[in-house]
């Protein structure tokens, strides 16, 4: 009996050590998804004397492709804020809609997918464009302009949850843009509001979008090293 228990028991030891990893038998998430994003932060017109900052409230629909080689997002974010100018005191509200288009430079690094992999093939460079809308309320003005915009910057976001896990994870990210965009019939002093923006965003993306989950290259997997 006491042979017995001890073969079963190294029997079942083996077992269990042969078993993959619950992520290695799923495999791990590749970069694919789509979800929805809160943005927030400070907009900094570039032509102010002082550093007058805009609170920015925004939301986004944005789609990934497999190792986000394809990273994209619709948006529109909203601020109101006063600015004075030769002509008097003007009370100003933005809303921008547009087009955000990631790179990732670092995008092979999904493949290994640890937390340091993660926030370095998030890291990205930005391009945008897309539309503003400046309404303006001052002195003999009270008026709305549309003008097209364009945006450069860079960001990078974390996980919060580990995408590996489930079938959707929850991000944080931070980033800078520089939005050019100008208003010709504006009023005098504010027909330039080139602006830099600070950005904080919180997503929720699903992971669904192609069902692909791939298990990790060998030669990239060092747990056992």
């Amino acid at each position: 009996m006491v042979v017995l228990a001890s073969v079963a028991a190294g029997h079942g030891g083996r077992a269990r050590a042969d078993e993959p990893r619950a992520e290695e038998a799923g495999g791990r998430w590749q970069g694919t998804s789509w979800g929805f994003e809160l943005r927030s932060g400070l907009s900094f017109r570039a032509r102010d004397e002082a550093i007058t900052p805009a609170p920015i409230l925004g939301v986004g629909f944005r789609v990934c492709t497999l190792l986000q080689l394809v990273d994209a997002e619709l948006f529109m974010q909203t601020m109101a804020f006063d600015r004075e100018v030769a002509a008097g005191d003007h009370a100003l509200r933005r809303t921008s809609i547009g087009v955000d288009l990631r790179l990732h430079p670092l995008f092979i690094r999904h493949l290994q997918g640890g937390f340091g992999d993660r926030l370095a093939a998030s890291l990205h460079l930005a391009i945008g464009a897309g539309v503003d809308v400046l309404s303006t309320v001052g002195p003999g003005r009270d008026r709305t302009d549309v003008a097209f915009a364009i945006a450069l910057g860079l960001g990078s976001e974390v996980p919060l949850t580990e995408p590996s896990a489930r079938p959707w994870s929850v991000w944080l990210g931070l980033g800078w843009r520089v939005r050019f965009v100008g208003f010709p019939d504006g009023a005098p002093g504010l027909r330039d509001m080139d602006e830099h923006q600070l950005l904080v965003n919180l997503s929720v993306r699903f992971h669904d979008l192609t069902g692909v989950r791939w298990a990790v290259p060998p030669e990239l997997d060092d747990a056992d090293r």
